[in-house]
């Protein structure tokens, strides 16, 4: 998964593709979903996790490239590369009504002096993934912060794949 998110990041940046091209491949309906949402076996655990295909999507100068993740205990993330300019050092995302979600980062990368990636995990629970509307979050760091919403369709179509 994490490789997922980083090749699609790494063709961004190098500027193989365009977000345009990547956003292209983003699934349209909440079954284009569910149809690409699926197991991955962990042969070392014996776990099995679900993967969401990614989403593309851009919030001012951040693109954001989104997967949600359910692993074996139930835990369900939001994995959310953020392609940017400048270090935000996320530290916590927040829900529309204020509420504080455990966040983690997972990764940092530099690619060049312009482009820079951080990767960060959201733990969500089954309510958050309850709203049609989608689910509205900011990304909060030291030095940005980045707000979006994730559409209604994505997270209908993950629940449908995965079993929630």
């Amino acid at each position: 998964m994490k490789s997922t998110l980083a090749f699609f990041a790494g063709l961004l940046l190098a500027g193989c593709v365009s977000i345009q091209q990547i956003r292209d491949e983003n699934p349209k309906t909440a079954a284009e979903v569910t149809a690409r949402t699926g197991p991955n076996q962990d042969k070392f655990s014996n776990g099995k996790t679900i993967f969401s295909p990614t989403f593309v999507m851009t919030s001012g100068k951040v693109h954001l490239i989104l997967s949600l993740v359910k692993f074996d205990d139930g835990e369900i993330s939001l994995r959310c590369v953020a392609v940017q300019s400048e270090w935000a050092f996320y530290e916590f995302a927040s829900t529309l009504g204020g509420r504080v979600l455990p966040t983690r980062a997972l990764d940092r990368q530099v690619f060049s002096a312009e482009v820079l990636n951080e990767t960060v995990a959201v733990t969500l629970t089954k309510n958050d993934l309850a709203n049609p509307e989608g689910l509205p979050l900011k990304l909060f760091g030291k030095r940005g912060q980045v707000e979006f919403t994730v559409p209604g369709f994505f997270i209908e179509g993950f629940r449908l794949g995965a079993g929630i």
